[in-house]
């Protein structure tokens, strides 16, 4: 014990008085310790207590802006080869898609919010005569897109005159689907129902021996897919004379009839809502000037003309 004491004193290079041995002090540092003699089987057990409590950080939530909701919808179905389908949302185009050689077409609206929509569909075949209206209402969700497929349009109708004496050939043509069959159905009392099927361009032609007393008529035919009659075609109106009149008029003069059906409605709203604001084709020009204000351009002018003549 004596020895292990020294060596430590000496370690420390500190001199003290052990028990027994005076001769041994001498002046040593004023420094003041404890000695603490452990048994061997004691453990040693070295704690590390923190000054301070290390703070915890603080997490911030991060408001990112929120996803913008919207709708798409997907138009397709089958129109006249080499035409075009025209989709009008509250009046004005949206769409125009080509309607290729086997009378497929495809059109695709995006970034919509949700809500109810209003789309009318129009087909054009490739004379530029159009097809009457067909409505579509859609209610759309956020996020969600709705396919309308399997539309199929009313045939366009046009006819070789509109007045006719007894015994003058009524030709009625147009276009539909591709070799599709095509009814007919007029108040004649020799055609009230024919039947004929378009050529691979969807071209089709009704030729009827006119043997009718005189008097105004009226036709309309419609496509007949998978024994489903189509919407019907815009009509057409014609008169029948006993005998021929010296300037038979071959088109409407109403003002506001821009298609010639001697009816100033909805068709002829879109026509016009069509052009709205848009630069106008030498073909427009000249048909404003005959049934609108005649200043080469469409305008609230022109609505209002129209909505003077609406008959329906």
């Amino acid at each position: 014990m004596h020895l292990r004491f020294k060596k430590i004193a000496v370690f420390l290079g500190i001199a003290f008085s052990i028990a027994g041995q005076p001769n041994m002090t001498q002046s040593a540092p004023n420094v003041s310790f404890q000695l603490m003699i452990l048994s061997s089987t004691t453990p040693i057990v070295t704690t590390t207590t923190p000054t301070s409590t290390p703070s915890i950080p603080s997490i911030i939530p991060i408001n990112y802006p929120a996803w913008p909701q919207v709708a798409s919808i997907i138009f397709s179905g089958k129109g006249y080869p080499g035409g075009k389908v025209i989709i009008l949302r509250d009046g004005q185009s949206v769409i125009e898609s080509m309607v290729n050689n086997i009378g497929d077409f495809t059109g695709v609206l995006t970034n919509l919010a949700p809500g109810s929509y209003n789309f009318s569909v129009i087909g054009q075949d490739e004379l530029g005569n159009r097809s009457s209206i067909l409505p579509i209402i859609i209610v759309l969700n956020a996020g969600t897109t709705v396919y309308i497929n399997k539309i199929t349009l009313a045939p366009t109708i046009s006819i070789n005159q509109s007045s006719f004496t007894v015994k003058t050939p009524i030709i009625i043509s147009g276009y539909g689907q591709s070799e599709t069959r095509i009814a007919l159905h007029s108040n004649l009392p020799n055609a009230t129902n024919l039947f004929s099927t378009s050529d691979h361009s969807g071209y089709y032609k009704f030729s009827i021996l006119n043997q009718t007393v005189p008097g105004n008529y009226r036709i309309i035919t419609q496509q007949i897919i998978n024994g489903q009659a189509s919407e019907p075609s815009t009509p057409i109106n014609i008169s029948i004379f006993t005998k021929a009149i010296t300037s038979p008029s071959k088109k409407c003069r109403t003002k506001g009839d821009l298609n010639n059906d001697c009816r100033v409605n909805l068709i002829d709203f879109s026509i016009a809502a069509y052009w709205y604001k848009r630069p106008l084709t030498k073909s427009i020009i000249i048909l404003e000037k005959e049934k609108l204000n005649g200043d080469g351009k469409i305008n609230l002018q022109d609505f209002s003309i129209m909505a003077y003549y609406w008959n329906g």
